[in-house]
């Protein structure tokens, strides 16, 4: 019978320690990658929960609509407001640029999803979108 040299078994734990090391490497690389891509998705989702409640609610959109209405801001002004099926239309017609300026800056501000914007020196009009 014949003696296995100890070099050899060495030489082949040594050969199996590094192949395992790469394989944890790559391992790890990959979970390190599947945890971000996952952190991505989460993200993703709670950004589409927001917007589809806080752009696509039409209701909660007819309530910011009519408190912007109601607000003291623009109680010296009249506000027309038409609401059709898909959209709200807002008309404000003031020779103060300032009231107009203010009226602007609310209806930016708010999460309206805008689909027309017309403006003048003394005249702005909004359509916002209702789903």
């Amino acid at each position: 019978m014949r003696k296995i040299n100890p070099l050899f078994v060495a030489a082949g734990l040594c050969v199996l320690i590094i192949i395992g090391s790469i394989n944890l490497k790559n391992n790890s690389v990959r979970l390190d990658n599947s945890i971000i891509e996952l952190n991505n998705m989460i993200m993703i989702t709670n950004n589409y929960k927001d917007m589809k409640e806080n752009w696509f609610d039409g209701k909660k959109i007819e309530t910011n609509v009519a408190n912007l209405i109601n607000d003291k801001s623009f109680s010296s002004t009249k506000i027309d407001k038409r609401i059709s099926k898909n959209s709200i239309k807002l008309n404000l017609a003031t020779s103060n640029k300032e009231i107009l300026g203010v009226f602007v800056t609310k209806i930016m501000n708010e999460k309206f999803e805008v689909h027309q914007f017309k403006f003048s020196d003394s005249f702005v009009s909004f359509e916002i979108g209702v789903q």
